[in-house]
């Protein structure tokens, strides 16, 4: 065993795995992340949720959600078990009402991260050959961190009404404070760009009061490690989107959102959004308009956050367009 691998923290989670999944795909997230901290005993209080998927190219689509335990004696038998370690990847499974190792292959860490022992957790992504009855026998893939997310110490959900605000004047430095703190911790290297948008960059907007921030990046593959072991704690979820990433921070572990930090390279359709910005802090009317949508919009889906996005997407779109005619 090589130093490096002498000191990988072992990740181990409990979950399900879906197979030839087709992009933008989550409904094993929704099947499983209601009922995996309850489901499995010995994950917590407080622990993770933990996805993994094949990189952007992978000739098999596989993706794993698991929530983190210590050990897998208490494994449901209609779940399975991941253990990295610094030198295998174990599949673990009920065989004869026991837990046991059904499969195990070495693992080649494509980067690796072991936290700080307190407040960060590790993270990585490594590459492995797959199982033959995945369809990619003998096929070596990445398998790229795809969530790291914290759970409640009773597995609650997090705050996340749509409750909308008046403007606050110090929206623009709250930005710039975060906007501060992620080039001070990621370096001009990574953070090539860093814009403020949405609502709270729109003055005098009724907003939710989330400051959201556009981060350029060179490349996804380039930025993951760098952020993902730097914006990584109780208080940070984060959540891969193939080309893109988001992470949320929160005042407090399971308290309210404070920002958000959309992460994309140049030229990619999030960076429209600053057209958008740019048009309402020009044009009061549509900006009018636009805020009595949301409020509207609010009231109709003030605990469905996706519904609420998209119930003012054709607005958005109208107006980008209108500004890029």
């Amino acid at each position: 065993m090589t130093d490096k691998a002498r000191n990988v923290i072992p990740i181990r989670l409990v979950g399900g795995i879906a197979l030839d999944i087709s992009a933008g795909d989550y409904s094993l997230y929704t099947s499983l992340m209601p009922r995996l901290s309850s489901a499995v005993p010995n994950a917590g209080p407080p622990t993770r949720y933990v996805s993994y998927q094949n990189a952007p190219g992978a000739p098999s689509r596989i993706q794993f959600l698991g929530i983190e335990v210590n050990r897998f004696d208490a494994l449901p038998a209609d779940l399975v078990g991941w253990e990295l370690t610094g030198d295998a990847w174990k599949i673990w499974q009920i065989v004869d009402d026991t837990p046991r190792v059904v499969h195990a292959e070495p693992v080649r860490w494509t980067w690796y991260d072991a936290g700080d022992g307190g407040q960060r957790l590790p993270t990585g992504e490594f590459s492995v050959r797959m199982p033959g009855d995945w369809g990619a026998e003998g096929e070596e893939q990445q398998l790229v961190m795809a969530t790291n997310c914290p759970v409640s110490p009773r597995g609650e959900g997090c705050p996340d009404h749509i409750d909308l605000v008046p403007y606050d004047p110090t929206w623009p430095s709250q930005f710039a404070a975060m906007a501060k703190w992620l080039m001070n911790t990621l370096g001009s290297g990574i953070a090539l760009r860093i814009e403020h948008y949405g609502s709270t960059a729109i003055p005098e907007m009724t907003a939710k009061p989330v400051v959201d921030i556009l981060l350029q990046v060179p490349s996804l593959d380039e930025a993951r490690s760098r952020l993902l072991s730097r914006l990584n704690g109780p208080e940070w979820e984060y959540w891969w989107y193939t080309d893109h990433m988001i992470f949320i921070k929160r005042g407090r572990p399971f308290g309210e959102r404070t920002h958000h930090i959309h992460v994309a390279p140049s030229r990619h359709r999030l960076w429209e959004g600053l057209v958008f910005r740019d048009w309402l802090r020009a044009h009061t009317d549509d900006a009018a308009h636009y805020a009595d949508l949301k409020r509207a919009l609010a009231d109709t889906h003030r605990d469905d956050r996706e519904a609420y996005t998209e119930a003012k997407a054709a607005f958005v779109q109208a107006i980008t367009a209108k500004a890029m005619a």
